[in-house]
């Protein structure tokens, strides 16, 4: 069956700026909304007259296309979507965060021991499930929704990165399928090298290069990504990929990027230097064009009207929601800091970088010498471990998601054009790429597997009842309660609503 682009086009869009759409008309007032949402249709408008006919669509076999979305419905099952086996512990969060926003009101408010607030996160993904959950009176009907938009939008990612690296061949569309959910950095090699240099032995922990002395690394698999964090995961894979397809039109970047600030807010800070560096490349782009001529050309695709109406308008609207959370007074512990590397502990850094992250760089280096995606994604993953941000460090792991899901694109398209270069013209640079990328693919995959095959043996995996499960984070919500992280305390909420621009002015009442 064909795929055509500007329909894919359309449904990613439409899977990401829906959510969008009912959080602007839950939350805001009508004045606010209403124009909000018209400059966004605009610009959707506008970009979808300028998508490239050149690329077409893809074709996927019918065949392809089921076994992929039941593969994608295992990996959701497994990974706890709908509440059907035991879930990780992150689940509380996402249980509590979805039962509020289908039980409560919106905005979502608390109101705990004379302390009051707004629920404050990243919940665009569970916006539309939980509206579903508030149409049947079912938080359960909730839960089965979001197992649903789940894997919908696992699909519309592969999609999307069969379309962008053009991969028409039956046997790569099912490696992509197979590996999406469970692709990983070597991390095993990366404990052994650790064991032999260190002595220190992380080796079956499966998530931590390290964690110890207030050091934290972690570059979570795709497996992990999916069962721990999928409101970050999911969407800003399909955010990251549409835009991949259209990185040369600058003058909707705020448009396609601004969601992401609901979906993942930290993974906003891994998908900036994405823009920023698209941003400003035209202007270091050798040209015939006059420099002077050049600058006014940028800027005009800078301060676009696109550009310029979603930032004053949604753009604005999300960093005001956003703002009282991040500007409230927060404990030290959650805040940025550098790595407490010393001299003895920086061979931390230097392993987890040279053994998880340039493998790939130097097999991807040939091909990929011109493309700055390419550069910003390994500079991302060659920065971030020298910071933490929270209790364990979220900042490295999810600010990661970005660059690690190109890294996955390249070496997967990588792995067949240097496959089929074979059948022509065989070289041993060609051949040993091939071998270590297999090797190392084998080598990341071991953890997500592993772990995959534990649930599905395990007897202690059975169904989840209901009724005095269901929690609520209003049990939370006071910054003087005893016996509660600080991470519990202060990442979910905005306190001192009253005092704050976004519940005084532009929430509805």
């Amino acid at each position: 069956m064909k795929i055509e682009r500007r329909w894919l086009f359309t449904v990613s869009m439409f899977y990401i700026y829906l959510p969008i759409f009912l959080f602007i008309l839950g939350w805001t007032r009508l004045i606010i909304a209403v124009p909000t949402i018209l400059v966004c249709l605009f610009c959707f408008y506008r970009l979808f007259k300028e998508q490239n006919t050149s690329r077409e669509g893809i074709s996927v076999k019918f065949l392809v296309l089921l076994i992929t979305a039941v593969l994608f419905i295992l990996t959701g099952y497994y990974a706890g979507y709908g509440r059907f086996i035991n879930q990780p512990a992150d689940w509380a969060k996402h249980n509590a965060i979805l039962y509020d926003l289908t039980e409560r009101n919106w905005p979502v408010l608390y109101s705990n021991k004379g302390e009051h607030s707004m629920l404050t996160y990243y919940i665009g993904q569970y916006i539309l499930p939980s509206l579903a959950g508030k149409i049947f009176h079912s938080t359960k009907v909730a839960e089965i929704a979001l197992y649903i938009w789940n894997v919908v939008g696992i699909v519309l990612v592969y999609l999307n990165v069969l379309l962008y690296t053009g991969a028409t061949k039956v046997l790569k569309q099912l490696a992509y399928a197979a590996i999406l959910p469970i692709f990983s950095l070597p991390l095993w090699l990366s404990e052994i090298a650790l064991k032999l240099l260190t002595g220190y032995n992380s080796a079956g922990d499966g998530q931590w290069f390290f964690c110890s002395d207030g050091i934290q690394l972690q570059y979570s698999n795709n497996y992990t990504l999916l069962k721990w964090v999928f409101p970050q995961t999911i969407p800003i894979w399909l955010l990251v990929i549409v835009f991949l397809l259209n990185k040369e039109k600058i003058k909707y970047y705020v448009f396609l990027l601004s969601p992401s600030l609901l979906f993942g807010t930290l993974t906003f800070i891994g998908i900036f230097p994405m823009a920023a560096v698209g941003a400003i490349k035209p202007l270091f782009t050798r040209s015939d064009e006059r420099t002077a001529s050049r600058v006014k050309t940028w800027l005009k695709q800078i301060i676009s009207p696109e550009n310029v109406t979603v930032f004053i308008s949604f753009g604005m609207l999300i960093v005001l929601y956003l703002f009282g959370n991040v500007t409230g007074e927060k404990p030290s512990s959650l805040g940025l800091h550098i790595m407490p590397y010393t001299a003895k502990s920086f061979a931390l850094y230097i392993i987890f970088t040279a053994v998880l992250t340039l493998p790939y760089a130097l097999i991807l280096f040939r091909r990929h010498r011109r493309d700055w995606t390419f550069y910003v994604s390994v500079a991302t993953l060659l920065v971030l471990p020298l910071f933490k941000m929270g209790l364990y460090n979220d900042l490295t792991m999810r600010a990661s998601i970005p660059a690690l899901f190109l890294l996955m694109i390249y070496i997967i398209d990588d792995f067949f054009i240097r496959l089929e270069s074979l059948h022509s013209h065989k070289t041993l640079i060609d051949s040993t790429a091939l071998l270590l990328t297999l090797c190392l693919l084998v080598i990341g995959a071991r953890y997500p597997l592993a772990e995959m095959l534990w649930i599905a043996r395990s007897d202690d995996y059975s169904a989840l009842g209901s009724g005095n499960e269901w929690t609520t984070l209003e049990g939370f919500a006071n910054r003087s309660l005893d016996n509660v992280d600080e991470d519990v305390k202060f990442n979910y909420y905005t306190y001192d609503i009253d005092n704050t621009f976004f519940y005084k002015y532009i929430t509805k009442k």
